[in-house]
């Protein structure tokens, strides 16, 4: 089955961009004033498989963001964030893990890397046996950087 993904930003002019990536976009929408219900009746009331924070949390890192990231997935509103960052340390990580979720980076963790991370209600992660730390190497961006 098709992932149902969206995007949501504060700024319209991402739309092609996210559709690009085969998300549904919707804008605008300013996540400092959501709640879990906007959030969800902006995507048309469906349900959220991933939900794409695209460098949201350099300007959105407090307890209310964390609070309502922490209530879309352990109330099965989304079943995973896929956050994208500009810069490698999000402030944002320590306080999604406070609240119990399970914060996942994608790229090597030579050194602490938090740029692409998926978070999701730790019941959803499941492990095996000596799996790596990561989904996918991104080589060469994360090389050197």
């Amino acid at each position: 089955p098709k992932l149902a993904m969206y995007s949501l930003d504060l700024q319209p002019g991402w739309g092609p961009y996210a559709n690009a990536l085969g998300c549904h976009f919707v804008a605008p929408l300013d996540v400092s004033t959501a709640t879990p219900k906007s959030i969800v009746r902006a995507c048309g009331d469906r349900p959220i498989d991933v939900m794409v924070i695209s460098y949201l949390f350099i300007y959105c890192t407090d307890a209310r963001t964390a609070d309502l990231m922490h209530h879309l997935l352990v109330n099965d509103l989304v079943k995973v964030l896929f956050v994208s960052e500009r810069t490698e340390n999000q402030d944002i990580v320590g306080l999604l893990e406070q609240r119990g979720l399970a914060v996942v980076p994608l790229l090597p963790q030579r050194s602490k890397d938090q740029r692409q991370l998926l978070v999701l209600d730790p019941k959803r992660r499941e492990r095996t046996a000596g799996e790596p730390d990561l989904a996918f190497p991104n080589v060469p961006f994360a090389r050197g950087t």
